[in-house]
C-alpha cells in the first residue's frame, strides 16, 4: 500500500525512513497551509423566502444518509423540515403543538438509521418519527433531564 501527501522522495520536506524492513516515509517540510473555499455551495432560504424555505431560528442541520438534509427551526415554524441534496423541500417531519409528533420547540435531532428522534425544549420530550415523517413513540423525560447526549 502506498499513500502520500505529494512529493518525491528525496525532494525537501520528505525522507524515506527504513525500518524493520518497512518503508516508511516522513515529512519533514511545513504542512500545506488549508483551503477554504467561502463560495455557497448550496443556499436554502433567504431574506426573500416563502415557506417551508423561510426559517425563524435554526437550532441545527443535520445530515441524511441520502445526502438530503434536516432543518430544525426551533422558534419560527417551531418545525423539523426536510430537504433533498439539491435545497429542495420535501416534507416536514412531526408538526407545531403538543400531541403525539407534535413539538412547538424543537431543538436537537438525532437520525438512526430510518428512524429521527426529535428533542423538543416545549414540551420537554424525545419524540421518534419515520424519515417520512410518520410518528412511532414518544419518550418521556424526567424533570430535570434537560441534556441528552447526541
Amino acid at each position: 500500500m502506498i499513500a502520500s501527501c505529494g512529493g518525491d522522495p528525496g525532494s525537501s520536506g520528505f525522507q524515506e525512513i527504513e525500518r524493520d524492513g518497512v518503508v516508511r516515509a516522513l515529512n519533514t517540510g511545513e504542512p500545506p497551509s488549508p483551503v477554504f473555499i467561502t463560495e455557497p455551495v448550496l443556499q436554502v432560504g433567504g431574506p426573500e423566502a416563502d415557506d417551508p424555505a423561510a426559517f425563524g431560528s435554526i437550532s441545527q442541520v443535520a445530515a441524511l444518509p441520502d445526502a438530503g438534509f434536516l432543518v430544525v427551526d426551533a422558534q419560527g415554524q417551531g418545525s423539523v423540515r426536510r430537504f433533498d441534496s439539491s435545497g429542495h423541500y420535501v416534507l416536514e417531519i412531526g408538526a407545531r403543538g403538543e400531541g403525539p409528533g407534535e413539538f412547538n420547540q424543537p431543538y436537537r435531532v438525532l437520525i438512526s438509521g430510518d428512524t429521527v428522534r426529535v428533542w423538543s425544549l416545549i414540551p420537554r420530550r424525545l419524540s421518534v418519527l419515520s424519515l417520512d415523517g410518520t410518528f412511532l413513540r414518544t419518550l418521556c423525560v424526567l424533570r430535570g433531564c434537560s441534556t441528552i447526549k447526541w
